[in-house]
């Protein structure tokens, strides 16, 4: 009788009993605190909402180029590092010849201590937000 209901859409949906359900993601929202480089290492309890700049070294044969990042911790637990634009001209270029690199890029507006990024933060079924004015914003 289930599969008959089933088959026509009356039945409840079917799920695995053996797969765990799948995550909620956080909708919660945090204010962010900036950490030294040194203190982001020493961590070991990230709490939510800290973050810490540094800068990432890209190395592609005899060219050296070297990006901004900002590494954090999600409202949802997650730690993460984005790249911050301006890229160097050189990734630049190879963007707009269709060869970019593997790491996508967000614009800051330049304030290092209440940072604010476009586009959004998204961890798929994680956390999707906003860094606006140093407060990370659920959507």
């Amino acid at each position: 009788m289930r599969k008959a209901q089933r088959k026509q859409g009356k039945g409840p949906p079917f799920r695995n009993p053996t797969r765990p359900p799948e995550p909620q993601e956080n909708k919660d929202s945090c204010d962010m605190k900036r950490l030294t480089p040194e203190e982001w290492d020493a961590q070991s309890i990230f709490l939510p909402g800290t973050f810490s700049w540094g800068t990432t070294v890209v190395e592609e044969g005899d060219a050296r180029y070297e990006c901004r990042h900002l590494k954090h911790v999600l409202p949802s637990g997650d730690i993460g590092t984005i790249q911050i634009e301006p890229v160097p001209i050189q990734i630049k270029e190879r963007i707009k010849h269709g060869n970019p690199p593997k790491a996508h890029t967000w614009a800051c507006d330049g304030n290092e201590e209440k940072p604010t990024l476009q586009p959004s933060v998204w961890l798929k079924g994680r956390w999707h937000g906003y860094f606006r004015a140093g407060r990370m914003e659920s959507c």
